[in-house]
């Protein structure tokens, strides 16, 4: 008796079947679909759809900040910080752009992020080549350069989510200046 109702089970879940009888939702690449990975596909669903109320230029400035995101992340962890910091400016900059858009209510900040991949003041940075440092400090440059023109696509917005969204563009920018004197050649 014990080997069928173990026989049932093992066929049931292979079938994709509940305890009821019912056939779960298949995800991505045929997998059993959670109800944590159908909220992240609805929530991405619905970012897509905030960010299509954007105008052109609010639109062509939340593509430079995201291109400015992927480049701060990509670069070495060796900045003191101010690395992390630009990031956190940056992405509350893109937020910013998306609740102003769609006049929604300024969602809650969560509090200081950690200085993750933050190499501590003092540390031994030699564990990365001079080439590493390098392409880390160029992808940086290309940063403030992208968020200068994201800057300038928001600069005849007088709204109050995209004026403080250009100021958190600044002090980031400010913060990548910081970060790249850091390990400027002479």
């Amino acid at each position: 008796m014990n080997r069928l109702i173990i026989t049932l089970s093992c066929t049931a879940a292979l079938l994709g079947l509940t305890c009821h009888g019912s056939a779960q939702q298949p995800g991505p690449a045929g997998g059993v679909q959670t109800p944590a990975v159908k909220a992240k596909v609805g929530r991405k669903e619905a970012n897509k759809a905030r960010v299509a109320k954007l105008d052109t230029e609010e639109k062509k400035a939340y593509k430079a900040v995201s291109g400015a995101i992927k480049l701060v992340e990509h670069a070495l962890p060796i900045y003191d910080g101010h690395r992390v910091l630009a990031l956190d400016l940056l992405k509350t900059s893109r937020t910013d752009m998306v609740v102003g858009a769609n006049n929604e209510a300024v969602p809650a900040k969560k509090g200081k992020k950690a200085k993750k991949n933050a190499v501590p003041e003092g540390h031994d940075k030699s564990k990365y080549t001079p080439a590493q440092v390098a392409t880390s400090q160029k992808e940086l440059e290309q940063a403030v350069q992208i968020i200068g023109k994201a800057i300038d696509d928001l600069a005849a917005k007088t709204d109050s989510y995209n004026m403080e969204s250009v100021s958190n563009l600044r002090k980031a920018q400010d913060e990548l200046k910081a970060a790249i004197a850091l390990h400027a050649t002479a």
